[in-house]
């Protein structure tokens, strides 16, 4: 780069030195968003956003293995599922077997979302694992940091329930329309409200 007239050569070089901080910069923005854009899934939900609502749910999950997602046989999805978060979050996600899932459905998944078999999530519903530290009082939307989420066997997540991080909900609970899960769900209970308690104990054997 040649020095301008007049210009003092530790200018230039102060000048040359802010260009390279500069374009680093602009170099690290561009590898987050190409994080953040994950290619093959942005390819997936081009497709899927060609499928009629609600049919083709046999297909769906296939392109979403093809995304990375990992998906077990004899899953159902009936539309497009929104995966967000920090880091590889479709290797984070798991379904098992049998499931069959309403959509919208909305997985935040920056630390891992394991979906067991025979689950059934409604539409609307929101699946979070990241979180902030509140420890700042000029920042309460602090450091951000990530808790796995786990639904065991035999779940069912009612339409626009929120499930937060760190959560699992145990093997055969039900969770109510519009509850908010903070804790911990045992297994064969239903819980409901905001944020969501035990209402009853459901039966173990048919």
């Amino acid at each position: 780069m040649m020095t301008r007239p007049g210009e003092h050569p530790a200018t230039k070089d102060t000048r040359v030195a802010a260009i390279g901080t500069g374009m680093a910069r602009v170099l690290r923005v561009l590898s987050v968003d190409r994080d953040v854009l994950r290619p093959r899934l942005l390819l997936v939900s081009l497709l899927l956003g060609l499928m009629p609502g609600s049919t083709l749910s046999w297909l769906r999950p296939l392109l979403y293995r093809l995304a990375g997602v990992r998906i077990g046989s004899r899953t159902r999805i009936f539309g497009k599922i929104a995966v967000t978060g920090q880091g590889h979050v479709t290797a984070n996600v798991r379904v098992g077997e049998g499931c069959i899932i309403t959509t919208p459905l909305y997985l935040n998944a920056s630390a891992p979302i394991t979906i067991g078999n025979s689950v059934t999530i409604g539409h609307h519903v929101v699946i979070i694992t990241d979180s902030h530290r509140m420890s700042d009082p000029l920042r309460r939307a602090g450091e951000r940091f990530a808790r796995p989420v786990t639904i065991e066997d035999g779940v069912w997540i009612a339409a626009r329930a929120t499930i937060l991080p760190g959560v699992t909900l145990g093997r055969g609970s039900v969770v109510a329309a519009g509850a908010v899960v903070a804790k911990d769900v045992p297994p064969n209970t239903l819980v409901s409200g905001v944020p969501a308690r035990v209402l009853k104990t459901l039966p173990t054997s048919v």
